[in-house]
């Protein structure tokens, strides 16, 4: 949920809680080494008042979609419709177990939908990048 909560709290200096030395071999450190201090555009996606949200932001050209949730959920879904035209690179983190989590990439488009589950009080974030050879 740590990472999820990065993107859905808004912070304009995003700082964790922990020592320095937890974060340098952690696995998603590349996530929190280029997290952005400001967005350019916020997009409300799906939630539930005290049970979950799902929310996307841009910043620059990337954008960046997380869901943080009360209670375990399967079937969650994700529509990417604010993605701009093109194929996107899409670096997911999810929490494998309370204290571990996946890291997969896949390329997606803004027809696209990301389906997953997720664990009582855990995250799901998504990080997109524009492909190089993508229509602007």
């Amino acid at each position: 949920m740590q990472l999820a909560s990065c993107v859905i709290l808004e912070a304009g200096t995003p700082c964790m809680a922990g020592n320095p030395m937890q974060y340098q071999n952690y696995k998603a450190a590349a996530f929190y080494q280029n997290l952005p201090a400001a967005w350019s555009d916020t997009i409300y996606i799906d939630g539930a008042v005290g049970d979950y949200v799902t929310i996307a932001r841009r910043s620059g050209e990337d954008w960046y979609a997380a869901s943080v949730t009360e209670n375990a959920k399967t079937g969650m879904t994700m529509p990417l419709a604010f993605l701009g035209d093109g194929e996107y690179e899409a670096v997911i983190y999810s929490d494998k177990n309370p204290t571990h989590i996946n890291i997969a990439t896949q390329t997606v488009t803004k027809k696209d939908v990301l389906q997953y589950n997720m664990l009582n009080k855990s995250g799901y974030v998504v990080k997109f990048t524009r492909k190089a050879s993508s229509s602007r």
